[in-house]
C-alpha cells in the first residue's frame, strides 16, 4: 500500500509538471529522433508545449502522433534570428508559463536561444527555467548566466555524458549537483539486431559478395568527418585483403572528390557509394567494421551505439565521451585523433583475426545495451523533476 501511494504522488507530481520544446529541425527522423522520444515518454505524465519555427521538423511527427501536445507555430523561416521583435515575440509568450524550457546547446547559433532566454530573464514575472541539454562546453555556461541573483536562472544542465559534466564543472565552477548525465542512449526498437536480415539479398543489392568484410562510413561527406583520412587507412590495407570492400553511407560536397580518388586508386571495384539513408539499421547490420575518424565529437556519436547494437566493430577517434562506452581493444578500437597508421594498425587487427573481430562485435553489443534509450528515458524524466522541484523552490526563496 505504502508502495502503491508513493507511485500515485510521484505520478501526480510529474502531471504538474509542464516542459516547453524548441522545434527547428527539418530533419529529425535523422538528427533528433530523439527528441522525439523524449516528447512521447514525458507526454504520458507531463504537460508538453511544443513552440515551432516550421511547419516542418519534429511538430510534424509529433502532431500526427501524439494527443496532449500543445503546439504554437511562430512563422518564420529560421530559429537563427537576432531580430529583438521576433525574439521578443517568442520569450513573452513562454516567459508567461510556469514550465521548464528545454534548449539544446547544438543550434547552429547557440547565441539565439541564450538571447530568448536572457530576454525571459528581464521580465518582472518570469515563471520559466531554463534546462539546457549540451555535448560540449558552451561560453554560455558562465555564472552571471546560472545564478538568480544575477537576475538569470538556469534550472539544471543536462550534459551529454560524464565527460562534459566535468568539463562543465572545470570550465565554469558550476555545482555538480545541479548537473545531470543525460545519454542520448540508442533506441534498440529500431536498431534491433534480430529485426534484419542479411542474406544474399541485401548483398547483391549493394553489390557485394557474401564472404565480403564490409568497412562502413556513415555520415555527411564534408571535410571534418575524415573521408580522406579512412580512403588512405583502406587503401592501404586492401592491398593485402583481397575481400575488403568499403560501403559510404551519406551524401555531401566531397561525393565528386572521393569517387575521383577511388578512380585514381583503382578502388571502384572495391568501394561503394550508398548514398543516403535516413534508415540505416539493415545496412549497418551488413558491416563487420566502423569507422569514425571525425575531426570534433562532443558526447558519443549515435552512429557508434547504432551500430554496436547491430554487432559492428568500431574503430573511432578517441575525442568527446567515446571513451565512455569503447573500452579499447574490448569492446571496439580507439584511436589517435587524425593518425592514419593507427587507423591502419587497428584495421589490420581486426581482418588478421575473425576471431578476435567476432569477439570484439559480441562484447559491443552487449555493452551497448547500457544506453538503451528507455533506460535514459526514464532518467531525463527524473532529471526534469528534479529540476522542477528544486529551481521553484530557488525562485520562490528569491523572490
Amino acid at each position: 500500500m505504502i508502495f502503491a501511494n508513493l507511485a500515485n504522488y510521484t505520478i501526480k507530481r510529474m502531471r504538474l509538471m509542464h516542459i516547453t520544446f524548441f522545434d527547428d529541425k527539418e530533419d529529425p527522423a535523422v538528427e533528433h529522433d530523439w527528441v522525439v522520444d523524449a516528447i512521447r515518454h514525458l507526454s504520458k505524465n507531463c504537460g508538453i508545449d511544443l513552440i515551432c519555427t516550421r511547419e516542418s521538423g519534429i511538430s510534424s511527427i509529433v502532431q500526427n502522433r501524439f494527443n496532449g501536445v500543445k503546439f504554437h507555430h511562430f512563422d518564420k523561416k529560421n530559429f537563427y534570428t537576432q531580430d529583438f521583435k521576433e525574439i521578443s515575440q517568442i520569450s513573452s509568450f513562454v516567459g508567461k508559463k510556469k514550465s521548464v524550457v528545454w534548449l539544446t546547446s547544438h543550434y547552429q547559433d547557440a547565441t539565439t536561444p541564450m538571447m530568448i532566454w536572457s530576454d525571459i530573464a528581464s521580465m518582472k514575472d518570469k515563471r520559466i527555467m531554463l534546462a539546457i541539454k549540451t555535448a560540449t562546453v558552451r561560453d554560455e555556461f558562465d555564472r552571471k548566466n546560472y545564478y538568480p541573483k544575477e537576475g538569470k536562472f538556469v534550472g539544471g544542465i543536462i550534459a551529454a555524458s560524464k565527460t562534459t559534466k566535468t568539463d562543465l564543472i572545470q570550465a565554469f565552477d558550476l555545482p555538480s549537483d545541479e548537473i545531470y548525465i543525460g545519454y542520448m542512449g540508442v533506441n534498440l526498437e529500431v536498431f534491433d539486431f534480430n529485426k534484419y536480415n542479411t542474406n544474399e539479398d541485401i548483398h547483391k543489392k549493394w553489390g557485394f559478395g557474401t564472404d565480403d568484410v564490409i568497412i562502413g562510413v556513415v555520415g555527411s561527406l564534408v571535410p571534418r568527418k575524415g573521408h580522406q583520412l579512412i580512403f588512405e587507412s583502406f587503401s592501404q590495407v586492401s592491398k593485402e585483403f583481397d575481400n575488403v570492400k568499403l560501403a559510404i553511407v551519406g551524401k555531401g560536397e566531397m561525393e565528386e572528390e572521393l569517387k575521383q580518388r577511388c578512380k585514381d586508386s583503382n578502388l571502384v571495384d572495391r568501394v561503394r557509394f550508398l548514398g543516403y539513408h535516413t534508415h540505416v539499421a539493415s545496412i549497418m547490420k551488413m558491416f563487420d567494421i566502423l569507422i569514425l575518424a571525425s575531426d570534433r565529437e562532443g558526447g558519443i556519436p549515435r552512429v557508434i551505439t547504432e551500430a554496436m547494437a547491430m554487432k559492428t566493430a568500431v574503430i573511432s577517434i578517441d575525442l568527446g565521451a567515446i571513451s565512455e562506452l569503447i573500452q579499447d581493444g574490448v569492446n571496439g578500437f580507439l584511436v589517435e585523433h587524425r593518425n592514419v597508421n593507427s587507423f591502419k594498425e587497428k584495421l589490420h587487427i581486426l581482418l588478421s583475426s575473425p576471431d578476435l573481430l567476432r569477439k570484439i562485435k559480441s562484447n559491443a553489443f552487449k555493452s551497448v545495451q547500457e544506453f538503451d534509450r528507455r533506460i535514459w528515458l526514464r532518467k531525463l524524466e527524473e532529471n526534469f523533476s528534479t529540476i522542477w522541484d528544486h529551481g521553484y523552490k530557488k525562485i520562490t526563496v528569491n523572490n
